[in-house]
């Protein structure tokens, strides 16, 4: 069953720092992983989201040499009973 979701934020400038595939499921997690994600940027407000209804996913690529790199969440689906 496909999921709905909503992109908070992409780029090409992150300084996340390492290859990472992330579920997050709450404020305290999350506000940990932008803090890392910003770090090295001027940072822009964490975005606000209602870990009671919703969760992060988040993904991060290792540094690439050459620019036209990028990964994406292009669908979300769930498998199996939850």
């Amino acid at each position: 069953m496909k999921i709905s979701f909503t992109t908070i934020a992409r780029g090409d400038d992150s300084a996340y720092g390492a290859p990472a595939r992330l579920l997050i499921p709450h404020h305290a997690r999350w506000e940990a992983v932008w803090r890392r994600h910003v770090s090295d940027l001027s940072p822009p407000p964490i975005p606000k989201i209602d870990f009671d209804r919703e969760a992060v996913l988040a993904v991060f690529s290792e540094e690439e040499r050459t620019a036209g790199h990028r990964v994406e969440i292009v669908a979300v689906e769930q498998q199996g009973a939850c």
